[in-house]
């Protein structure tokens, strides 16, 4: 359900960033895409795999819902 991601403001997506550092399951970061803030994954190891990146896009969607449940102020 990709509608929980939509809507998401800077600050949600800093936080979701913040839990993945803090969790060091895998370092997800901010930058800046046409005036938004979006959440950025740079897969450098050459071992990486497609599995990876789908275990950490799911547990960045955890952390959404998390936020969600927690009714963050603003959070849509």
């Amino acid at each position: 359900d990709r509608s929980v991601s939509r809507g998401l403001g800077d600050v949600y997506k800093r936080q979701i960033s913040q839990r993945m550092m803090e969790d060091g399951f895998a370092c997800v970061l901010t930058t800046q895409l046409k005036g938004r803030t979006v959440l950025r994954i740079c897969s450098i190891h050459p071992e990486t795999t497609e599995d990876d990146i789908r275990h950490t896009i799911q547990r960045m969607d955890q952390y959404a819902r998390a936020l969600k449940k927690e009714r963050v102020p603003n959070f849509s």
